[in-house]
Parts: C-alpha cells; sequence; structure tokens
C-alpha cells in the first residue's frame, strides 16, 4: 500500500502510471489457469470461507487444489507453475 505520494502523474501519461502501479505489485491480472496437471480438468478460483485473504486454486473435476495463499495472484502462480515430479526408479 502507498503511503507517501513523492510525485503526481498527468492523466496523458497513463502508461507510466500502470508502470509504477504494477512494479508496486498495486495492479493484479488474471492470468489464464492452466488445465489440472493429474485429470486436465478445468481449474478455478476459490476463496476461504474460514479465513479472510486465504486464496487458492483448485480443479472442478478431481478437486486438487493448491495451499492457501495471502494473495490470490500467488495461488494462480503456484497453480500455474507447478511441476510434477518424475518418479525415482533408484
Amino acid at each position: 500500500m502507498l503511503t507517501k505520494i513523492d510525485h503526481l502523474i498527468a492523466p496523458d501519461d497513463i502508461d507510466k502510471a500502470i508502470a509504477v502501479l504494477k512494479e508496486a505489485n498495486l495492479i493484479f491480472t488474471r492470468e489464464t489457469l492452466k488445465p489440472c496437471p493429474f485429470c486436465g480438468g478445468k481449474a478455478e478460483r476459490g476463496q476461504s470461507n474460514v479465513r479472510a485473504n486465504a486464496y487458492f486454486v483448485r480443479c472442478i473435476c478431481c478437486r486438487v487444489t493448491t495451499g492457501e495463499f495471502e494473495h490470490e495472484a500467488s495461488s494462480q502462480k503456484a497453480w500455474n507453475e507447478r511441476t510434477l515430479s518424475e518418479p525415482n526408479n533408484d
């Protein structure tokens, strides 16, 4: 959260304003969620009914889910950047 404004940005410099906000992580863009790595099902975003500011992503078919994250962006990043472990054949 910004607590101090060092300067104002002129209305005609919207691109600069957006860049500053993105750099400060104050703009959140929703990424397209990848399919489930286990069943290929569609993913959906969710928010905890128990904890405030607890977000997750889950598969609507097999119900596999990420853990809970404080920010929605973190949950979708965890879902989209997950990797499947290769089996250990030792």
